[in-house]
């Protein structure tokens, strides 16, 4: 009966199913059942391809301990080999969770998977005999199974087609199934048939593997061995080692930020097999914002737990998008309404009027889109003499966000006349960690200074100005500036200042080891940031902490903050704006009464404006600490 079946999802790939996972752009091709249980493979393909040819494909396994997992581990690894021009794929595999399975059923699962592959590649112009298998963790026992275990086949399936790879793709892969290695009570009294490390022989494929010195479920010592014994029977064999890093810690957004360089090596190693194009040749469309995040946001703010939003709820300065989001006008917003307009791309706004505006330059000297600027100029300056610079940095949670928001926030100002405008766009804490963000902001600083001459510009008078993320990220310009270690060596004018003249702080965090338990927890936006939880990491915190490095020469402060800040604590801005003063440095802290993470501009304006007066034109008193109520 399992023969016919697998017969029949070969001749309708797209048979009905309960797909555990769906991928904009990918293909969902069944490729077994097994009694109710449909499974499938998520294709990526490339795109612009030419007629007639062939590609490499790879198809890659979850982890999770044979017991859960999606196929969504692997999107990011199969968006970037499918541009590069391989056939990627990530699959679907019972697990114990949710089929009651043991290993050997995933092993099987994962046989059935690179057999389909080869028997259907002629629809998807893969080359049949250049077919890897990837993996990470459990995922990663399932690849290098496939590889170098024997048997392990799903009964009924046509043999003649065979389950063996051309090469593996390993990350932290379970593959000693001994009683001194992982999983051995799952597997006994059969572990010799199913542990790759004991079914090495001549003809395994050529194999890379991804290793973290501090992995508690696979020893380096495991990973050397296995490396020995491939070299051994003649295969090709890379082990890669990080110090210091985890298990899972090869994932996107992962602390450490290793996956760039596993990536990067992981297409070294396919180039030389000469499955690799050197350039990207498809267009997949990009991934929306990751839908844990949004999720995340949404139960924040969810206070009641009741599963949708009321206006009293939802944080200050985002209430002015309360009815945008309340698609059907019931005066709430459900979770579906809250993912529908966060995951739309952000807009470009048109150029304010009376302002020349030039986006996307590069400050860094390099062509990621976060590491640019746009320069905003007056179209009718009120004098020769050259200008004072407004920069400022959007906030986002250092993870979401862009530097299109900067428009509104400093327009009025650069209609002036009196003032040229730059917003600043950073690398988020999907590609890096800290200190990457403080690194950008002052290679764009640098930038600012390196090209005054050019646009005009007075490199002596620069402000800045930011919200939340944004808001630590120019507190931490106005207070390191004599921190050599947080200078960074980005761009080409190293030579430059990185210093600001005034800082216009708008409820940003600034001593992240006094924020509290929320922020503690490893998947807050601020422990994101550092890599780790904050207090696990308290010297790399107090770092990235604007108070750790207040002195007696850093530039005035203006700070505004409510006092009923969901988000950032209001005190955070108490303990900074004691701690400048206390070091002689002049600051002035605005408390907006009944105010939560934002409010209207309309409301902050004026004491801007007169701070901007004073730092930037050397006219009027210090302003004084003030209370307004929130409106």
């Amino acid at each position: 009966m399992k023969r016919t079946l697998l017969l029949l999802s070969i001749a309708l790939p797209l048979a009905a199913s309960a797909q555990l996972v769906k991928f904009d752009g990918a293909k969902a091709v069944q490729y077994k059942q097994v009694g109710d249980t449909k499974l499938f493979l998520h294709i990526f393909e490339p795109q612009n391809r030419p007629s007639g040819g062939q590609f490499p494909a790879i198809v890659f396994f979850f982890g999770g301990g044979w017991n859960g997992g999606t196929p969504k581990q692997f999107e990011p690894h199969c968006r970037h080999l499918a541009a590069h021009g391989m056939v990627a794929i990530t699959a679907e595999y019972r697990v114990k969770s949710r089929n009651k399975t043991t290993p050997f059923e995933c092993v099987a699962d994962g046989k059935s998977a690179i057999r389909w592959v080869r028997a259907n590649a002629a629809k998807f112009h893969i080359d049949p005999n250049r077919i890897a298998a990837g993996g990470g963790s459990a995922g990663g026992h399932v690849a290098a199974a496939t590889g170098n275990c024997p048997g392990l086949e799903e009964k009924g399936e046509d043999l003649k087609i065979s389950s063996k790879p051309e090469a593996l793709v390993l990350f932290n892969p379970v593959y000693d199934n001994s009683e001194k290695g992982y999983g051995y009570s799952r597997v006994k009294p059969r572990w010799k048939e199913i542990s790759p490390m004991h079914n090495i022989r001549k003809g395994a494929p050529p194999t890379i593997v991804f290793l973290g010195t501090k992995d508690k479920l696979i020893p380096v010592a495991t990973g050397e061995e296995f490396d020995r014994r491939l070299k051994a029977v003649g295969s090709r064999s890379e082990l890669h080692l990080y110090k210091d890093a985890p298990h899972g810690f090869f994932n996107q957004g992962k602390p450490g930020n290793h996956y760039p360089d596993t990536i990067e090596k992981m297409d070294k190693f396919l180039a030389a097999l000469g499955w690799l194009n050197g350039k990207p040749t498809a267009n997949i469309p990009k991934a929306s914002p990751p839908q844990r995040l949004l999720e995340e946001l949404f139960k924040r703010w969810d206070k009641n737990g009741d599963g949708k939003l009321v206006p009293t709820e939802v944080p200050q300065g985002a209430r002015r998008n309360f009815k945008r989001k309340d698609a059907n006008g019931d005066g709430t917003i459900s979770l579906a309404e809250h993912l529908k307009l966060l995951k739309r791309p952000p807009a470009v706004s048109p150029s304010p009027g009376g302002i020349k505006l030039q986006r996307d330059i590069p400050y860094a000297g390099t062509k990621n889109p976060r590491q640019m600027l746009d320069l905003l100029l007056p179209e009718k300056r009120a004098g020769e003499k050259p200008l004072p610079v407004l920069a400022f940095i959007h906030g986002g949670g250092w993870r979401a966000g862009n530097k299109n928001s900067g428009d509104r926030w400093i327009a009025s100002h650069i209609q002036s006349g009196r003032v040229a405008g730059v917003s600043i766009g950073y690398r988020l804490t999907g590609e890096v960690q800290w200190p990457a963000q403080i690194h950008d902001c002052k290679a764009a600083i640098r930038w600012i200074r390196a090209n005054a001459k050019k646009y005009n510009l007075d490199p002596n008078r620069i402000a800045v100005i930011g919200t939340s993320a944004g808001g630590h990220l120019v507190t931490m310009l106005g207070t390191s500036g004599d921190v050599k270690e947080l200078e960074g060596k980005l761009g080409p004018h190293l030579e430059q200042s990185s210093r600001v003249q005034c800082v216009i702080d708008l409820f940003g965090p600034t001593a992240l080891l006094q924020m509290g338990e929320k922020q503690n927890a490893p998947t807050s936006p601020e422990s994101r940031l550092i890599g780790a939880a904050l207090q696990s990491v308290k010297a790399k915190s107090r770092q990235a902490s604007p108070l750790t490095h207040v002195t007696k020469d850093d530039p005035p402060h203006l700070i505004i903050h409510g006092n009923r800040d969901p988000l950032v604590p209001f005190d955070q801005s108490v303990i900074f704006h004691a701690a400048l003063k206390k070091a002689g440095v002049e600051s002035t802290l605005i408390t907006i009464k009944n105010g939560g993470h934002g409010f209207p501009r309309a409301m902050i304006d004026k004491p801007i404006g007169l701070f901007l007066k004073r730092h930037l034109f050397g006219n009027g008193n210090q302003l004084p600490d003030e209370t307004v109520l929130a409106r």
